[in-house]
């Protein structure tokens, strides 16, 4: 069973980091037009609440083996980042 916790803490903001750059090589291109190191660097701006929110999957034994952001895109839309 996989469970969604939402990121709030330091720790989950770390794990999330280390998430983020597995996607980044998984893919295998290179994110620099979407500022990805800032990103990065920003991340509990870039995915805090109250405008956005950012999860983590965990499996049954607690591992993180996913993450994925929501966030605001215009008005009436929003975008799913990162989502791995």
């Amino acid at each position: 069973m996989i469970e969604l916790i939402e990121v709030k803490s330091d720790e989950s903001y770390q794990i999330a980091t280390e998430l983020f750059k597995e996607y980044a090589a998984q893919i295998g291109v290179d994110l620099t037009f979407q500022n990805f190191n800032q990103e990065l660097a920003n991340i509990k701006q870039q995915y805090g609440r109250p405008k956005v929110i950012l999860y983590i999957a965990y499996d049954k034994v607690q591992t993180p083996i996913g993450c994925f952001g929501i966030r605001p895109f215009e008005d009436a839309i929003c975008e799913l980042k990162r989502m791995y």
